[in-house]
This record gives C-alpha cells, structure tokens and sequence, in this order.
C-alpha cells in the first residue's frame, strides 16, 4: 500500500512461534506488509461453538483510525435520504395523537415501520449496495422495503414527533473485535432517546412486542450521531425475566385416578416471539395439533378437551394458552401406594427453556458454548388429591448460582391440597468451558426432579 497512508493491524489470539511479521519499504514510495504463518494447530469446531472469528488466531487491518470514521461515512449516505414526505408527517400525527406518554408514541411508531412496512428481499441500491437505504418518502408510499429502507423510515418518523433517533449499524452474527474499526456490519436497526436513556430498536421485527428481539442481543453495533462519540459496543442482554413463560395449572385428581384441570400459559419478550410466530404460521387445525403435541409431551395419555389462544394478532398484548386436558390413569400403583408426578414437573410449554438447554449435548468442551438466550420460566400449581391419606411430598432443594437459579417448592395448605411453586432462571447466554461442567450437572438435576412423585394412599 502507500508509504503515505497508515495501516493499523492486529493478529489476534496469536499462537505462539506461529505467526511472524516483516515489513519492507518499497520504491516508489510503496510498502509491502508481509506476515508469515506456519505450524498453526488444526482446530475441530464443536456444536453451538462461538463463531471461528472469535476463536482461530487472526489477522485485522484497516486504514482508518477510528469508528468515528466509519459513522461520518454512514451518515452521509443516510442523511440525503430521510427527508420526508407531507403524508408521512399526517400519518406521524395521526400515529401519536392521543397518546400520552413518549414511550406510548414511540411504540406506535415503531409497530406501524414493523407491522404495516412490508419486508423485501430485493433491492436497487445505486452507491453503496448492501448499506444506502432508499427515500423515505418511497419506503412509506410503497409500504415496504429491506432493513436499511425500514430504519431510515423509523429514524425520520421518530424524528416528525420531535424525538432524537439515529441509524445504527449491527453485526448478526459474530462480534467484531473492537481494536481495530472495519466495516463488518450486516444488518442495520434504530436507536432513540426515552427519557434521557438511549433504546435500540429493530423494526424488521414484525412478529414481537420487543424493541430488540433476542437474536440482536450481545451483537456488536455501532450509532451513527454526529452530536455524540461514535464506538463500537455490544447491545445488552435481556433480563431474564423479560424472556417469562408463566404457567398456571389448576388439576383434580378423582378417586379413580383420572387426572384433569387446566392449563393457562402466558408468554412474554422473546418466548412471546418464538410461540406467536410457529401458530401464526399455522393453520388453525394445524395451532390444536401443535398444542396437543406440548400436551402429551409430559403425559402421553393426556388429551386436549379445549383450547382458547388470545392475542395472537395483537401483538400489543400478551400471547396467551388457555387448554382444558383429562388424562386417564394417571397415578401409577405400588401395592398400598399410589405415585403421581403432577404436570408442573414437565414444563411442556416452555419452548425457550426445552431449546436453550438441549444444545449442551457433550460431555466436555475444548471451546464455550453458546446458548443464546436469557430467560425465566415460573409455574404455579394447585392439585387436588382427591380421598388420599398420608401425603409424601418430594423435596426440591434451591440451587442459585452465577450461571442459573433452580428453585421449587410443595406445600399442603389444606388436606388434599397440593400446590406447587416452580422458577427457573437463566441468566447467560454463553457457558465457558471451565463451567460447563457445571451446565451438565444442571442437566441431570432437571431430569431427576422431572419425575419426583407425589407419593400417598387411599
């Protein structure tokens, strides 16, 4: 390259007596960088590895200096073309009339640019293919357009009703190393100020009441502000409890041994998400096959006597399950004894929590793995025993750690009464491989506790 322009480089998670570095001054005011690599150790990916970038040694140069440079040129591409039309400034008003908070219009706002702006596959870029939206004014007349199309829109939407927002450039996928600034993104979304806090958000997101949806989470992104310092950072993971599956069941065990109740689930954040987008896809015969399969996941005799979804197309509240089963012998017999292990122990409905924690799958690991989501499952259960005597509870000793908390709890209140409290939490989406023994043992401890039973007589 030319003597007259800086190169910045790094080889990263260099290994030793591998890599080796000359430089050499050329005619002509020329200069020829070399590196020279050799014995580097072969290395075998593993399931639900962190991405090779992030682990093989590796080599990252640029001629800039800073990420400053790369949000100058960004704004500069973006700014010509968020100038808006006179409908889009009517439909910003009718959007935020009535609404009394920021954080009301705000989310109107976006649910209009994520909802009713149609997502596209194509696009007509003339300058920089891949980065330069089109005008906003087209994106809004058309009603659809790609990711970049979508965020100019929301940004100068944002914008009419007086708020500051800015683009904002996201790498989905690894994260970049931060040392030396290129431009590796791949994905660009919005962030704007409510009440003096800075908020991302992705209106490429049609199917979640999330402003960042979890598969944006612990990225590397980069905001494009001329009135700010522009750095590279990584968006924040999501509180466990924002990630909530919560169950309810109410069951009667008859003297017969039929088991029935029912069953309310209620979805929140990213588990929201995941289930409202498998039944919108679905026919409605196909959303009964769906749920029935949850069902019986736990209890393979069980059948569904009724089924009520709410909020399935109104993505402002929450998705919701209301089933009513029966399963007929449902205890197992034991001479004098009879042993139940109630529904509550399977946690069937809980699609975050069944998906997260099968991917640890080995028994040890060279490399992290990752997981992906943070996440909170909670399950209530009132049982009642119908003419039993003497009522053995199973235990279900707390584990808190830094990595989850396990907890439950049996009660009798009241005789023939059994209700059953339940938390799960995960709190990391990437387990190192030092504690992934710890993931394992986790594991079997969940499994066990799965069938613990309720153990009394008749």
């Amino acid at each position: 390259g030319p003597a007259s322009i800086k190169l910045h480089y790094l080889v990263k998670d260099k290994v030793k007596s591998a890599c080796a570095f000359t430089t050499f001054l050329t005619t002509g005011n020329r200069r020829l960088y070399r590196w020279q690599f050799k014995n580097v150790p072969m290395l075998v990916p593993e399931p639900s590895m962190p991405d090779l970038s992030r682990i093989s040694m590796r080599l990252l140069f640029t001629t800039l200096s800073s990420w400053n440079d790369i949000s100058k040129w960004y704004r500069g591409v973006v700014k010509p073309r968020l100038k808006p039309s006179s409908a889009m400034v009517r439909k910003v008003k009718e959007l935020i009339a009535n609404k009394a908070s920021n954080e009301e219009k705000i989310r109107a706002l976006f649910s209009f640019v994520a909802q009713k702006i149609r997502y596209l596959g194509i696009t007509t870029e003339t300058y920089k293919p891949g980065f330069e939206p089109h005008e906003v004014s087209a994106t809004f007349s058309q009603r659809a357009g790609v990711c970049r199309d979508k965020m100019a829109l929301l940004v100068s939407m944002l914008r009419i009703a007086g708020f500051r927002s800015y683009p904002v450039l996201i790498s989905i996928g690894p994260k970049i190393d931060p040392e030396i600034p290129r431009s590796a993104f791949n994905h660009a979304i919005c962030a704007v100020y409510i009440q003096g806090k800075l908020v991302l958000m992705d209106p490429t997101a049609e199917t979640t009441r999330q402003f960042l949806p979890d598969y944006d989470r612990d990225r590397s992104y980069l905001v494009i502000a001329g009135d700010m310092n522009n750095t590279l950072s990584t968006t924040p993971l999501m509180p466990p409890a924002d990630n909530m599956t919560r169950v309810v069941i109410s069951s009667d065990l008859d003297e017969n041994g039929s088991l029935s109740g029912k069953i309310h689930v209620t979805y929140s954040g990213f588990a929201d998400t995941i289930m409202r987008s498998i039944l919108m896809e679905s026919s409605s015969f196909e959303r009964k096959n769906i749920v029935e399969r949850l069902l019986k996941q736990g209890m393979p005799r069980a059948s569904m006597k009724t089924l009520r979804i709410e909020n399935l197309l109104n993505s402002s509240g929450r998705l919701s399950l209301e089933i009513g089963y029966r399963v007929r012998d449902a205890v197992i017999k034991e001479g004098k004894k009879r042993l139940l292990v109630p529904f509550s122990s399977f946690n069937n409905f809980s699609l975050l929590d069944r998906w997260v924690m099968r991917k640890a799958d080995m028994v040890k690991r060279r490399y992290a793995i990752k997981l992906g989501y943070t996440f909170c499952t909670r399950i209530h259960e009132e049982l009642r025993v119908r003419g039993a005597k003497n009522i053995i509870l199973p235990p279900l000793p707390d584990q808190d750690r830094l990595m989850f908390r396990n907890s439950g709890s049996y009660r009798l209140p009241a005789p023939n009464l059994v209700v059953i409290n339940r938390e799960f939490v995960w709190r990391r989406i990437e387990v190192s491989p030092a504690r992934y023994a710890s993931l394992k043992s986790l594991q079997h401890d969940r499994a066990i506790r799965r069938f613990l039973p309720i153990i009394f007589e008749r």
